[in-house]
């Protein structure tokens, strides 16, 4: 109804490379405090990057990996869901004059991807949210375009389960959210960028004005990570100073994937400030987890999620 906040279920689930999470936050209080979790592992396969989701299609092993994830849990009514970067094709959309209606709006940020890059928009569902002021003429939005098979294969599975699916999102979205206060402390001081890191991919964003304003997903080898990491966070520093009218970026907040001090590194040396945020800087655990970096890794982006208020 129109003047109300959306209610966010305290409860997530994140489809993770190789693993998927469920927790369950209680949000009272200024710091939201972790008071149940689980995780199983997934199937890791290997998809072409243009079947956008492919290897997170729900089917029979993956099934019967969540099945035993919610066995495990106790009793949901609603949750949302975190999905991997590589799993959806993000653009940030600017609009001098929106359109009046939801429909126009929608038909308008279609309009705009397709001049973008020649995208199928057959079979994928699109979802939106207009950002914060870059300081510029117009609106601005985060355009997200998911697979209908990936989306609508969870929607049915959990509804099958008596669970109504909430906010559905990707992975770096979830962690830039959960961090946001300490991002937009630090952005007082200029464009920072923000850097999460996957099994098999990793996305960097610009954080300016208290939002994301860019991000870019891309697939690495494992023997070229770190060259991988390091050029494109120089890419989008030169694609700041040069169509954003960026002072350039001097700063990266790695958006806690494990404490990856090999990447934290490599960047320091190529001459940027690094700090890893980890899920404890902003969500009160019990110890078991405190002791795990990479678990705390596996829990941000639902936390991210659950966290929402």
């Amino acid at each position: 109804m129109l003047g109300l906040r959306p209610n966010y279920p305290p409860i997530a689930v994140e489809i993770g490379e190789g693993y998927a999470t469920a927790l369950r936050l209680q949000k009272r209080g200024p710091v939201a405090k972790l008071v149940e979790w689980e995780r199983v592992d997934l199937p890791v396969r290997q998809a072409p990057d243009e079947s956008l989701g492919g290897a997170f299609t729900l089917d029979e092993q993956f099934r019967i990996a969540l099945e035993d994830l919610l066995e495990r849990f106790g009793k949901i009514r609603r949750l949302s869901l975190v999905i991997p970067d590589i799993a959806v094709r993000s653009f940030f959309i600017e609009l001098e004059n929106p359109a009046g209606t939801r429909k126009e709006l929608r038909d308008m940020i279609l309009f705009k991807i397709k001049k973008l890059t020649p995208v199928n928009l057959e079979g994928v569902t699109l979802a939106y949210q207009r950002l914060r002021s870059r300081n510029s003429g117009g609106e601005h939005y985060l355009a997200v375009l998911a697979s209908k098979r990936l989306t609508g294969g969870y929607g049915r599975f959990f509804e099958g389960r008596g669970i109504h699916l909430g906010l559905v999102e990707n992975a770096s979205i979830a962690s830039v959210n959960l961090f946001e206060p300490i991002l937009e402390e630090a952005a007082g001081e200029g464009d920072l960028a923000t850097l999460r890191i996957g099994s098999s991919h990793f996305t960097v964003g610009l954080f300016r004005n208290g939002a994301l304003a860019f991000s870019r997903t891309r697939l690495f080898s494992p023997e070229d990570r770190e060259h991988s990491i390091e050029h494109e966070v120089r890419t989008l520093g030169l694609y700041a100073q040069d169509k954003l009218e960026s002072p350039g970026i001097s700063n990266v907040f790695i958006l806690c994937t494990g404490a990856d001090e090999v990447v934290s590194d490599s960047l320091s040396r190529a001459g940027f400030n690094t700090r890893t945020l980890m899920l404890e800087d902003v969500v009160s655990l019990p110890s078991s987890v405190l002791d795990q970096p990479e678990l705390q890794g596996m829990l941000t982006a639902a936390a991210g999620a659950a966290a929402r208020r």
